[in-house]
């Protein structure tokens, strides 16, 4: 129970008439069997929420429809959008309604006026996006879902206070028919938007089949043409909607929760899954669309390099010319793949993991980032909602509704954070295949274009190993990389919170962590980087080896020096196998060191706690919100040292 306090007042916007006027007031809102928000909570804040969000959002939103081409005409409205629009054309009328009559009574509160305006200017302007989606081809929306999720969950309130009132004022009669008339089709707003407008994108597909030309709007949006996505764009789009990959035609709420993959667990639960029930892949994760944004990219690049410093040019015999010194693997201007002839220490080199970034930046930075900074935020609201609970339960007067609340707030919070947990290992797997079929593409199409002279220079083993071995390296980077920022920023919020709860007691802990942080990066990371290029030394000599055993077998049969061959590639992999065992011992060591590093904070935690005043008691409540802090900790520090390790490969 919240300890009573003067109500907090806003004289400016809702008077001070009464105490129902007040801005918050805990003796009616917290401290009762029947809790209502006051009427100046519910006239701003459950009003100016979903319209701030709406409002604050629209200049991003807009720039992104502008992107978008308009593809659909009032000819091709489905009955969804109709719908849409009908309900929200009403919801405008009935507030403006509303609005008139408020205007014809008794003056009345600022507050009011104000929501009425508000919501009339919101409303409005999520019927003309409602328009405006569906011209640009989009089935769903999660812009609007979770205005019309806010405009609902704050009008409950007001919609309680009405239904609990027993006798109701004459003149307020007309406001509470058209409260529940707003109310209902609000809902009815939501709703709709559970459900998959596939018009929209069933009639921009027709188009893009007579006109082979009409680009399809992708993940993100692009003005330019895809010349070589363009054939599969329209292949897919023959493809009827509800055979192609769910994801496509999905909502936003089923792509939140992954819904949308449901069938193929169902599928697979009653039989062995084959090829042919896999769907088609969608046009941006195919190669003719990401190699192409990705030689765009790379293009930028490579002019940007060569025009920082013009190295000097060596052609060969197909009148092809070379730019540079030194080893380049996807210089898709150059023909050839050569090594260093000249030693160019200043030589700037275009960076591929950069291009890589660039072109998938939405994903990868943006959806990522977001997605690890909600985990974070939530991760840390889980234990004080949990300390809320231990001080609900040692209070004499219980509500048994605050109990249910914080369950029921508790339990939201878990399962919003495991599905934006999910989000974050699927977007970043997503992008670490693009960034692995990018390398596979461009690596494969380099090696044949290679002349005689170049592949004196190279062998099939190391191109493969570029294939293979670093494709997987970068296609495993993603996964780890949001860990660098967001396990500092984890660790250092969660012994704020320790010094909350145990006081001085958290030095101790961030003492002990700043002894193994230095040994797992400082140490292990820095000794498994030199055993890595060690490995891929031995690796790279043990495939060449191979490969010339392979080319030449003939003669080395002839000769008979199987036995010799044989153990020299046997001694390169001895070699590269014991630098693996070394490898492995490291990282078992840096786990085993960061797995054990929450447990003995907690121990040094208490025991300094204890230790430090005789006066210090550690009863339930603090000993089961520091080892939720505590227990936080696993994650973020298991997966530093994982992520810096997957960095430096």
């Amino acid at each position: 129970m919240v300890a009573n306090s003067e109500p907090i007042w806003l004289p400016s916007i809702c008077g001070n008439s009464s105490r129902k006027w007040a801005f918050w007031d805990n003796d009616l809102t917290i401290n009762t069997t029947t809790p209502e928000f006051t009427l100046c909570f519910q006239y701003t804040v459950t009003v100016w929420v979903p319209s701030a969000y709406l409002w604050v959002i629209l200049p991003f939103f807009a720039i992104y429809l502008n992107w978008l081409p308009t593809v659909n005409t009032w000819r091709d409205k489905s009955w969804i959008n109709l719908v849409k629009m009908l309900l929200g054309s009403l919801i405008t009328v009935t507030l403006i309604v509303d609005f008139v009559f408020r205007l014809d009574a008794d003056p009345t509160e600022v507050a009011v006026y104000l929501a009425s305006v508000l919501s009339i200017l919101t409303s409005l302007l999520a019927t003309i996006l409602s328009h405006i989606e569906y011209s640009k081809r989009m089935h769903t929306s999660s812009v609007l879902l979770i205005y019309w999720l806010l405009a609902c969950v704050g009008g409950l309130g007001r919609l309680l206070t009405y239904a609990s009132n027993t006798t109701i004022d004459k003149s307020e009669i007309p406001h509470t028919i058209l409260f529940c008339i707003y109310y209902v089709s609000a809902f009815g707003e939501l709703l709709l938007h559970f459900v998959p407008d596939l018009r929209a994108k069933t009639v921009a597909e027709q188009r893009l089949i007579e006109n082979n030309q009409e680009k399809i709007p992708l993940l993100k949006a692009q003005h330019e043409s895809l010349p070589e996505g363009s054939r599969y764009a329209v292949e897919l789009a023959r493809i009827p909607i509800k055979q192609q990959c769910p994801q496509r035609w999905a909502t936003a709420f089923s792509r939140f929760v992954f819904w949308w993959f449901t069938s193929l667990i169902i599928q697979g639960y009653k039989k062995p899954l084959q090829f042919e029930d896999l769907w088609p892949l969608r046009l941006e994760d195919s190669c003719d669309y990401i190699v192409p944004r990705f030689k765009k990219f790379w293009g930028a690049q490579l002019r940007k390099v060569q025009s920082v410093r013009r190295e000097p040019t060596y052609k060969y015999s197909h009148s092809k010319s070379y730019q540079g010194n030194g080893y380049s693997l996807l210089d898709e201007q150059s023909h050839v793949m050569t090594t260093p002839d000249v030693n160019i220490p200043n030589r700037k080199r275009p960076n591929l993991l950069w291009v890589l970034i660039r072109a998938f930046s939405t994903e990868y930075v943006f959806i990522g980032g977001f997605c690890m900074l909600c985990l974070v935020l939530f991760q840390m609201l889980r234990p004080q909602l949990l300390q809320l609970i231990l001080d609900l339960l040692d209070d004499d007067v219980f509500y048994s509704w605050q109990g249910v609340a914080l369950t029921l707030v508790l339990s939201f919070t878990s399962s919003f954070m495991t599905s934006v947990m999910m989000h974050h290992y699927f977007y970043a797997f997503h992008v670490g295949l693009k960034f692995r079929s990018c390398v596979m593409a461009m690596v494969y199409r380099k090696s044949l274009k290679l002349n005689s002279a170049a592949r004196k220079g190279t062998t099939v083993g190391e191109i493969v190993n570029l294939m293979s071995v670093d494709a997987q390296r970068l296609q495993e980077m993603p996964y780890v990389s949001h860990w660098i920022w967001a396990s500092p920023l984890f660790i250092a919020l969660t012994l704020y919170y320790l010094w909350q709860i145990l006081g001085p007691s958290a030095v101790a802990g961030l003492v002990l962590m700043g002894v193994v942080t230095p040994l797992n990066v400082l140490y292990f990371a820095k000794r498994v980087k030199t055993l890595q290029v060690d490995q891929m030394l031995y690796k790279d000599r043990r495939i060449r080896l191979t490969n010339e055993v392979l080319s030449g077998i003939k003669v080395l049969k002839l000769y008979a020096w199987e036995t010799s061959f044989d153990k020299e590639i046997n001694k390169l992999r001895e070699l590269e196998l014991g630098i693996l065992k070394k490898i492995q011992l490291l990282n078992a060591m840096g786990a085993v060191t960061w797995f054990c590093t929450p447990y003995l904070v907690s121990f040094v935690c208490f025991a300094m706690f204890v230790y430090l005043d005789p006066n210090n008691v550690l009863d339930a409540q603090k000993a089961f919100v520091a080892l939720s802090y505590i227990n936080t900790l696993n994650e973020p520090m298991s997966l530093l040292p994982t992520s810096i390790t997957s960095l430096v490969q």
